[in-house]
């Protein structure tokens, strides 16, 4: 028995291990379902998945298309949601999107006989579902590029698990959030593409627009399929390789797909088809209405003060860069001035374009945290350096390392290969073109499941919104699959025996799981070893990255335990603290639903204690208090609870 035959893993296991680490992953991320508290921004898109689901309305929410919150919205018994539409702050949600907080604070947070906790929970659980289904899509995703290699379910199987290890997936597995679920929608984007470019069939075809619909009615974001799409297909008909079937009748048509005419066309089909069937996904998720409020014909948003937060934005950004323009008007922007022509010839769907259009204007200007510094534009290098402090130390080094092997030696490879053709020429047939290769090449392959990676990772970088890691989740499952690749192609090279590489790549997966392990349960907020790990993490990232409103749980212990202090509290989040039984005085910056603002000061007689959220600690949404705030910083404290709540005994002590 070779080495090789010893290496490989039957197809029967390969799925039930997939399935198993799936089981690991949802096993790791249950955990916080219930011991932490909701996440800033959780209770509004449950909230909002339950009215799209329950009412059919769409102006609530508007940030994210419905597809994934309807589906958490699913595990919760409409009965037990009493939501009053026609009270004023729900009214007033039309015109004004800011209205959406008031009725999230008034009719669900701060009614604790409606189970606010519950509510968000169950939807949680069935979150889990996206995970899940990513691990084994994904495990699916890496076995499918690496079909010609014995080894491609091995390292399907130990790709899976990486991202099953991974603090940061496992963190956002449960979230009532559409990050996971758009990392899902991407590798399956991925799949469909490979599958399709070695050859064109109309299941496939479906399968591709199906997938396009996914990822299109999950993220405002997922209009890159568009490109995408368009780009990997006239591309692969262009190459000088033929697009068939070996069985003629299960492909596109009965002709062989060998001219450049007969692949532009079968392209053109498939992208116009797989188009069709995306935009009828993302009508089918709103109800195929084109008004995002029921009994309505035409527009019925706040599409003007949507006009007016807009002028805000670019303005605020505008004026951080040191451009002095003239105010001038939304239509000015060719994006904006797209999204209104969709609307007025009803291509999309009210509520679809409405959050287009709110998406955009919000990522304009937003106040983010890089380094101990704070900018309102953003960073081209932030998530980059997300990426280097916040993805497992082991999982770093290996996919640096084999991609980096890669390109070197294929570099040199090509270099070689070129010099030899140099002298021994193609021999031109009798139309006089050369004779071309009968399969895709493998960088063809890497470059149609890569470009929806790159271009969201590109279309990141260019954005003014750094707000967390979580933005780009979709780019790792694509670097795995490289890197799995160039692992493989390690073993056909003879660099390296396969016991040696799959050795190796198994100490990856058991490094990064240790260093998960060791992290745990405080997933959210893991920073690699190379950074620091946690308690360095609020020198270089906080909001989503660290503190997210989470550790509410923590607080209510420690006041458990310390009954006799007065606590003042300024909490970034929108979960309630007292529903976790913390007595509290609400303490600048402050929590956005509390009472009154108090000064911090001293109670004569009483031991008082500051506990204040990391982010807010860091001055990211408070440019009034950043003074205060840095001298807070720079005090002694009594602990950092979960890596997100910082306790400080007052008056402060100096270090």
């Amino acid at each position: 028995m070779t080495d090789s035959t010893r290496a490989r893993l039957p197809l029967w296991a390969f799925l039930a291990a997939l399935f198993a680490i799936a089981g690991l992953h949802v096993a790791l991320a249950s955990r916080a379902i219930h011991r932490t508290s909701p996440t800033f921004d959780e209770p509004l898109h449950a909230l909002g998945g339950w009215i799209h689901l329950h009412h059919d309305d769409y102006r609530f929410n508007p940030e994210d298309p419905p597809l994934w919150a309807n589906f958490a919205a699913l595990a919760w018994d409409p009965s037990r949601l009493d939501l009053n539409t026609q009270a004023h702050d729900f009214i007033e949600t039309r015109d004004r999107v800011d209205a959406q907080w008031d009725v999230l604070w008034n009719q669900l947070l701060s009614q604790h006989d409606r189970d606010p906790h519950g509510f968000i929970a169950s939807m949680r659980a069935r979150m889990l579902a996206f995970p899940a289904a990513l691990i084994v899509s994904f495990g699916l995703l890496v076995s499918t590029l690496l079909i010609r290699s014995p080894h491609r379910h091995t390292f399907g199987a130990i790709a899976a698990m990486l991202i099953a290890v991974d603090p940061n997936f496992i963190a956002h597995a449960p979230l009532v959030k559409n990050d996971i679920a758009m990392t899902l929608g991407f590798v399956l984007l991925a799949i469909t593409l490979l599958l399709i470019v070695r050859r064109i069939t109309f299941t496939r075809i479906i399968l591709l627009g199906l997938a396009c619909g996914f990822a299109a009615s999950v993220k405002f974001t997922g209009v890159l399929v568009a490109p995408i799409v368009v780009i990997v297909l006239l591309t692969r008909a262009i190459i000088r390789v033929d697009w068939n079937r070996a069985n003629p009748h299960n492909s596109l048509n009965s002709r062989r797909l060998s001219t450049r005419s007969a692949r532009l066309i079968a392209a053109s089909f498939a992208i116009i088809t797989s188009g069709l069937i995306s935009l009828a996904c993302v009508w089918s998720v709103y109800g195929f209405r084109f008004s995002a409020i029921p009994g309505q014909a035409g527009p019925a948003l706040g599409w003007q003060k949507l006009d007016e937060r807009y002028i805000i934005a670019r303005n605020t950004a505008r004026l951080a860069r040191g451009i002095i323009a003239p105010p001038g008007t939304p239509r000015d922007d060719g994006f904006v001035n797209l999204v209104y022509q969709l609307r007025d010839a009803k291509v999309l769907p009210e509520g679809y374009l409405f959050g287009l259009y709110y998406v955009h204007g919000a990522a304009l200007a937003r106040s983010s945290y890089l380094l101990g510094e704070i900018s309102v534009t953003g960073w081209w290098y932030y998530f980059p350096v997300a990426m280097l402090v916040k993805t497992p130390s082991a999982t770093l080094v290996g996919i640096g390392g084999v991609i980096g092997w890669w390109i070197v030696r294929g570099r040199r490879t090509s270099v070689a290969a070129n010099s030899q053709a140099n002298q021994h020429p193609a021999t031109p047939d009798v139309a006089g073109a050369s004779h071309h290769a009968t399969h895709l090449g493998v960088g063809f392959e890497v470059f149609a499941i890569s470009l929806p990676a790159a271009l969201y990772f590109v279309t990141a970088i260019g954005s003014n919104l750094n707000l967390g890691l979580r933005h780009i989740l979709p780019v790792y499952p694509t670097l795995l699959a490289v890197a799995a690749l160039a692992c493989v192609e390690m073993i056909r090279r003879r660099l390296a025996s396969s016991r040696v590489v799959l050795g190796s790549c198994l100490a990856v997966v058991l490094l990064a799981g240790t260093e998960m392990a060791i992290n745990a349960p405080h997933h959210l907020a893991f920073f690699n070893t190379f950074a620091g790990g946690r308690e360095r993490g609020e020198e270089l990232l906080v909001d989503s990255n660290l503190d997210w409103g989470q550790d509410l749980p923590l607080l209510a212990q420690w006041q458990r335990e310390n009954p006799e202090t007065e606590l003042f509290l300024s909490y970034f989040g929108t979960a309630d603290p007292a529903s976790y039984g913390i007595r509290y005085r609400n303490a600048p910056p402050g929590f956005m639903f509390g009472s009154e603002l108090e000064t911090v000061r001293e109670i004569p007689g009483r031991r008082v204690v500051l506990a204040i959220s990391v982010t807010h600690l860091a001055g990211v949404y408070n440019p009034d208090r950043r003074d205060w705030l840095a001298l807070l910083r720079q005090s002694r404290r009594l602990d950092t609870l979960g890596g997100s709540i910082a306790l400080f005994e007052i008056p402060p002590r100096p270090r």
